[in-house]
């Protein structure tokens, strides 16, 4: 019977911190990958909540560059009117994105 009370202490004793051990991994990432970001989807929003602001100055990438700030900070859409074609100008163009996360199921065509 001692045996049979040992044997079963270090199963709930491993068992106890293998369960710990599982749920101290901490919560998943909110990232998103920046590939799966939509642009300007013609999806109503509505229902989608807002994250903020993206910016770039960079009117060649402006595309990858906003996907990879909306990614980081978790969206699934961005809303922008992109660059308006002014170039050359000295102090460049700041193009702004809002950026939303919507759930697949909030998200009306």
């Amino acid at each position: 019977m001692k045996k049979l009370n040992s044997a079963m202490t270090i199963v709930f004793f491993f068992t106890y911190h293998l369960l710990l051990l599982s749920c101290s991994t901490g919560p998943a990432s909110t990232a998103t990958a920046p590939d799966s970001v939509f642009i300007n989807s013609t999806a109503d929003l509505g229902g989608c909540k807002y994250l903020g602001i993206a910016q770039t100055n960079s009117n060649e990438d402006w595309k990858k560059q906003l996907r990879q700030q909306a990614g980081e900070k978790g969206a699934t859409h961005i809303q922008t009117s992109g660059p308006n074609g002014v170039t050359g100008s000295q102090y460049g163009e700041t193009i702004n994105a809002n950026l939303y996360f919507c759930k697949k199921d909030s998200v009306k065509n």
